[in-house]
Parts: C-alpha cells; structure tokens; sequence
C-alpha cells in the first residue's frame, strides 16, 4: 500500500497497489491517517511512499501501526529528504519546508500538508537509530542510501518542470549515482522480522 499517493502513478507500475492520501483526492482509492492503518494485523507487504514521513504529526504512532500492520518480512520502502553536505544548506535556506535536526520527533504546527520537517526521517532513523530500535524491536533498517544530487535540482523538484527533455534524466541520474552521497533525499528501507 502507498501512503501520499496524492497524483502519483505507482499503480501504473504496481498492479494491485492501494493507493491513499490524508486528503480525500480523485483517483486514489482510500483516505488513510497513517497513524491509524486500517488493515488487519500482519496483512500488508509493504507500505510505501515518497515526501510523505517527514509530514508525519506522529512518526511514532505511524511506526507502531507499520509494525503491526506488515506480515513479518514485510518492509517499509520510503524516499525522503535526507541531509547531506550538499543538501544541507539547499533544506536550510532554500527550500520552503523547515528542515530543523535539532528537534525530537514531532511536527511544528500546521495542516496536513503544510506542517513538515524535512529533517524528520534522519532524526528517527539514524540520528535517533537506537531510540528507533528500542521502540519497534520487531523492525529492523536495512538501507538508508542516499540519491539524487543533481537530478532533482534539475528537475524543477516538485515546484516546477524545467523544459528538459525526460530522456535526459536517465544520463543524468547515470552520471550523477557515484555523487550519490551528497544526495538530497534518501531511499529508507525498514523491514519486520520474520521471527515477529
């Protein structure tokens, strides 16, 4: 299942997939609170999403219904802002979300769509890796990598198309994957145990 699927098009690509937004949004098939999932325990293969954790008001609560709601062997798969060196200065005070690593794990105020921190996914699994852990012992992160240096930036982001030819960003993003540690997001993947 997909969380913020919003106008996206990985069902196109994921027979089967269920889509949902925390906004009611034509095309997508369910209006789902992450923090309240409403599949039965250990029913889900996995859960999905890109640009939507660090919109979490409750991460916590999110993670405690992921943990109930995979079958065991079940991952979380997320692409999300990451801080890097190079994206740092670019979450600061170029982007128009807060990207604050100095807070806990809670949201400033806000509405579902307006209330962020870039930040958010770091500080919960690898800042406060350990916390993470003692919480959700049945989890474990497998990958956090991070991607995309240049190829976002060139894109327009989510802002804006640029008027580049969508053929380029496979060279791109073909040049650029040996500068992926200066990336501005990250793929997370966080599995369940299969002996939970």
């Amino acid at each position: 299942m997909e969380l913020g699927s919003g106008g996206g098009f990985l069902r196109d690509m994921v027979p089967g997939l269920i889509t949902s937004d925390i906004l009611p949004v034509p095309g997508v098939d369910r209006q789902i609170d992450a923090r309240h999932l409403p599949f039965a325990d250990r029913s889900l293969k996995a859960i999905v999403g890109t640009n939507v954790l660090h919109h979490f008001p409750d991460l916590r609560a999110f993670f405690r219904e992921a943990q109930r709601a995979l079958r065991a062997g079940g991952r979380m798969v997320f692409i999300e802002p990451w801080p890097t060196p190079f994206s740092r200065p670019i979450y600061r005070y170029l982007h128009h979300e807060p990207f604050d690593e100095g807070r806990d794990w809670s949201l400033p105020p806000g509405g579902p769509l307006t209330a962020a921190n870039g930040a958010l996914p770091w500080i919960a699994l690898e800042r406060d890796c350990a916390d993470f852990q003692r919480a959700f012992p049945f989890m474990s992160i497998r990958k956090i990598r991070p991607l995309m240096p240049v190829s976002y930036l060139l894109s327009g982001g989510i802002e804006r198309a640029w008027p580049v030819p969508a053929w380029i960003f496979s060279v791109i993003r073909l040049l650029e994957k040996p500068l992926d540690f200066f990336g501005l997001f990250a793929l997370l993947v966080v599995e369940k145990e299969k002996s939970s």
